[in-house]
């Protein structure tokens, strides 16, 4: 991960609103318990129970910041990633 800039572009991923989210919710405890030394392995599972396409879209935006920080934007985001 790079240093922190003065301008960042963010994109929300997964917006919850209900008043109370569990941490089994967050990442579920009974299938992941073998991948608790694992934290790359763990993440895949992030929202799984509440929002399936999180991770996909986690992984989508994350490819995105590394070709803006390398100097390329992509599709209709290149007006967003212009200086």
């Amino acid at each position: 991960m790079g240093a922190l800039t003065d301008n960042i572009v963010l994109k929300v991923c997964s917006k919850i609103l209900d008043e109370v989210t569990t941490t089994d919710e967050l990442i579920p405890s009974g299938e992941t318990s073998s991948y608790r030394s694992n934290p790359i392995g763990l993440a895949e599972f992030t929202l799984s129970r509440r929002d399936p396409g999180y991770v996909g879209r986690s992984k989508a935006t994350a490819e995105l910041g590394k070709s803006a920080s390398g100097g390329e934007c992509q599709r209709a985001d290149r007006g967003v990633c212009a200086h």
